[in-house]
């Protein structure tokens, strides 16, 4: 699957080796990858038990950023740093060893450079007659890292769940862009494994049984209940929302072959424009079984609507240009933002959101959502619809603001009376006195 945990191999000298736990074997086995492709000295995948690695630092990914030091302190030094602090696409050269952190202490310190000493390597070279590592003296601070305080892993800090999807989904459901999906929800550091009749179930687990044909169980590992917790909430949706995309990917291609079928060459004395329209919205725009595309063409003085789903790009012709933006009005959905000052925001949405939800139904807009903006003076108001119906929203909104605006000046212009006046700046009688 296109998913990994993040963990350090730990060898002999206690140096630590960053790579990924890729597949699940059963509780106390997994495979491990060292990061990049494998040298040819080592294997590029092997079992690991639980207690042959520990989790990053991080607690979550692996990062190769250096770190401020003084003499005398006890650090991990790093073998083959890549070129950027990225490893996602790292590649060894051939002959590499892996990359690997190695317990050191700082001896001499001058500017960016640093020199350690490898005492603790070399009382167990001394013990086990091993053969010493030749490892540099000399580094760089961008070589350097805090002593990691992670403890090496036991079975018990695995978590699992089972994940259940229709066999007709498991294809669309194995998709990386769909597994990515579920790593940013859930975790970045997580397992997904297939489960068949060879697979060893956690004990937990054990009695939830196999496949039964109509669905297919994945088993899902994390290396924290906040995981598996996000997990669980979010799997029993799951299949529904994989079978919404299998119909709207099945709609597109419906549509798709219709408009191959009445593809044609374009005519001088036709009117012809493009436009894209963002992935997330295109479902919008072709609408319920493409009503959208079927209105859009039936506009007076249109030719053609046809649309490209792998680009996303519509090309619409036409007997003149006004057909063209009639049936653009009808298929191009989009997002823009308006922002408004916090303290006007309130009155803006209105009470139990009625006044947001009237602008809503006023101008047809799909969606209307309020954020904040960087803890700034001002939230952020994103419209989605089409491009009329967002015209019009911002029109509304930026009228309430001029009017609310306007309103606040004319306040400021009632006298402000002394405890000792008659009135308040409200023109309500004064009774402090």
């Amino acid at each position: 699957m296109f998913c990994k945990i993040d963990v350090e191999w730990i060898g002999q000298f206690g140096e630590s080796y960053p790579g990924y736990l890729i597949d699940y074997k059963d509780p106390d086995t997994f495979i491990f990858k060292f990061i990049g492709d494998a040298s040819p000295k080592f294997n590029s995948e092997f079992d690991v038990s639980p207690t042959q690695i520990r989790l990053p630092p991080s607690g979550v990914q692996h990062a190769f950023k250096g770190c401020d030091v003084s003499v005398g302190d006890y650090v991990e030094v790093l073998a083959g740093k890549p070129q950027s602090e990225s490893v996602e696409n790292f590649l060894l050269k051939p002959g590499d060893l892996p990359i690997s952190w190695w317990p050191a202490r700082v001896i001499k310190k001058g500017g960016e450079l640093i020199v350690v000493d490898y005492s603790e390597i070399d009382a167990i070279v001394t013990s086990s007659d091993a053969t010493k590592p030749n490892l540099e003296r000399g580094l760089f601070l961008n070589q350097v890292r805090p002593r990691s305080t992670q403890n090496h892993l036991s079975a018990s800090n695995f978590h699992f769940s089972l994940l259940e999807i229709p066999s007709e989904l498991v294809e669309l459901f194995k998709e990386p862009s769909y597994i990515e999906h579920i790593t940013r929800t859930c975790s970045p550091s997580m397992l997904i494994c297939e489960v068949d009749d060879h697979t060893i179930l956690p004990p937990c687990l054990s009695n939830k049984g196999n496949s039964d044909g109509q669905n297919v169980k994945f088993l899902t590992i994390f290396t924290s209940d906040e995981a598996k917790f996000k997990a669980e909430a979010i799997f029993p949706d799951v299949p529904r929302m994989l079978r919404q995309k299998h119909a709207i990917i099945n709609q597109i291609s419906q549509i798709t072959t219709r408009i191959k079928e009445n593809t044609f060459e374009k005519k001088p004395d036709l009117f012809y424009e493009e436009f894209t329209v963002d992935g997330e919205l295109l479902g919008y725009s072709i609408g319920a079984g493409g009503a959208n595309i079927r209105r859009a063409r039936s506009v007076d003085g249109i030719v053609s609507v046809i649309l490209n789903p792998d680009t996303c790009i519509f090309t619409v012709s036409g007997r003149t240009q006004e057909s063209i933006d009639n049936a653009k009005r009808i298929l191009e959905y989009a997002t823009d933002t308006v922002e408004v000052p916090r303290k006007y925001v309130g009155r803006v949405v209105g009470s139990t959101n009625h006044q947001i939800q009237a602008l809503v139904d006023r101008t047809g807009l799909i969606r209307i959502r309020v954020q904040a903006s960087d803890g700034l003076s001002k939230s952020v108001f994103t419209f989605t619809g089409t491009r009329p119906a967002i015209n019009d929203a911002k029109l509304m909104v930026n009228f309430m603001l001029d009017n609310l605006k306007e309103i606040e000046e004319l306040e400021a212009q009632i006298p402000r009376y002394g405890p000792n006046g008659d009135f308040d700046r409200r023109g309500r009688r004064n009774n402090s006195v």
